[in-house]
């Protein structure tokens, strides 16, 4: 009788212990809506959920790095925009000293559109030059005067931008050139510049009505500008097509970021209505365990004689 009753006594402490594990495991599944507290809780899918994780952590770099991306090409777009403008003031500066036929303010436009075009192309995003190539710690146009510009040899001799462009990778498949060079943008702008600083110095300021000299610069300087602020709306164009294609990219990482999380949510979320259920029978258990652990408890021979 002492040995049985000791055994059940046994029995039911191992019971009562076995319902406040399971009533403290579905308690935690509850609270945290997860299967289990670390990868040896999956098991078998413990494989499948790391390799889940690990795309839905690379996607969302990549979504990161997209808005980063969508950011500099912003900035960008209004440099662009801002060259852009500056050529179509030279061509109406031009044109209208034709118009007027009189040139007492164009030069002061030239240095205006000179000033504007090197703050466009020395633009900086996050502290680097964004129109520097791989070098974008170095401002690619290194004269800040028109009189500087004339004195160059050559146009090309203003820029210290690098030969080789910045590229991005928006996601595995694609790696993209992602902004200008200085060089490639404005090099025909500053020279138009240079050449009309230049022609002032050899022939005279244009401080009054045009001499035939200066009118037959100014046509012919004329049609080379119009070209020039057509190839900057280019220019701009092109960065806006590249704007278009990192934001299509990175909503296709958004789709995969939500795959992928739909993945990772399948292995590790647990139903809260059978954990709920878990609970109530944990604790249906433990309650009818320690029952029965209080009913031995108190069982005694003298008990049972009475």
């Amino acid at each position: 009788m002492r040995i049985a009753t000791s055994f059940i006594h046994q029995q039911a402490n191992a019971d009562i212990q076995r319902a406040q594990v399971d009533l403290f495991e579905a308690q935690r599944q509850a609270g945290s809506e997860r299967k289990a507290a670390d990868l040896k809780g999956y098991e078998r899918d413990a494989v499948s959920l790391i390799a889940a994780r690990g795309f839905h952590a690379r996607a969302q770099s990549y979504i990161d790095a997209g808005a980063e991306l969508e950011n500099r090409l912003t900035t960008q777009d209004l440099a662009l925009g801002q060259a852009a403008e500056a050529g179509q003031d030279l061509r109406m500066a031009l044109t209208e000293a034709l118009a007027l036929e009189k040139g007492t303010e164009l030069m002061s436009r030239v240095d205006l559109v000179f000033s504007q075009a090197v703050s466009s192309m020395n633009m900086t995003y996050a502290g680097r030059y964004v129109f520097s190539g791989i070098s974008d710690d170095t401002p690619p146009v290194n004269v800040t005067t028109l009189a500087a510009l004339e004195a160059a040899v050559t146009v090309d001799d203003i820029f210290d931008n690098a030969t080789r462009k910045v590229t991005a990778e928006v996601d595995p498949r694609n790696r993209m050139e992602i902004a200008p060079l200085a060089n490639d943008a404005s090099r025909e702008l500053f020279a138009s510049l240079k050449r009309i600083k230049e022609f002032e110095t050899a022939n005279g300021p244009f401080n009054g009505p045009l001499t035939t000299a200066q009118r037959a610069f100014i046509e012919a300087e004329l049609t080379t500008v119009v070209q020039v602020a057509k190839d900057l709306n280019g220019v701009q164009a092109e960065n806006g097509g590249v704007q278009k294609r990192v934001e299509k990219l990175v909503n296709r990482q958004g789709e995969e970021l939500d795959f992928y999380a739909g993945l990772v949510g399948g292995i590790e979320r647990v139903d809260l209505a059978e954990v709920s259920t878990k609970i109530a029978q944990a604790q249906l258990q433990m309650e009818a365990s320690a029952r029965v652990y209080g009913i031995l408890r108190d069982a005694t021979l003298l008990n049972y004689l009475r």
